[in-house]
């Protein structure tokens, strides 16, 4: 367990002010830092997988909406293409 005067020091390194708060703030704080010292060591077994694998696929055409459809939900249609609003070389 932590006591309150190591918190005000942690506290003031980062610039935190917590003199003022009440005896429960601290006894919070140190129930949240036990659960995280439980979380840490429920499973140390636990290993990630490293062994590189290949996730490329092939690649497959596939039928894409109908033009019509997709203009439908566009905000402005010119010359049957979404027309959008310039932004490179604007100032």
């Amino acid at each position: 367990m932590i006591d309150r005067k190591e918190i005000e020091h942690i506290a003031s390194l980062v610039k935190l002010n917590v003199s003022g708060e009440s005896e429960s703030f601290f006894e919070d704080i140190n129930n949240m830092l036990k659960m995280l010292t439980i979380e840490l060591k429920l499973d140390e077994s636990y290993k990630i997988d490293t062994e590189l694998v290949n996730t490329y696929r092939e690649d497959e055409a596939k039928p894409s909406l109908p033009r019509e459809l997709v203009l439908l939900n566009a905000p402005e249609v010119e010359a049957g293409c979404i027309s959008v609003p310039k932004t490179a070389g604007v100032s």
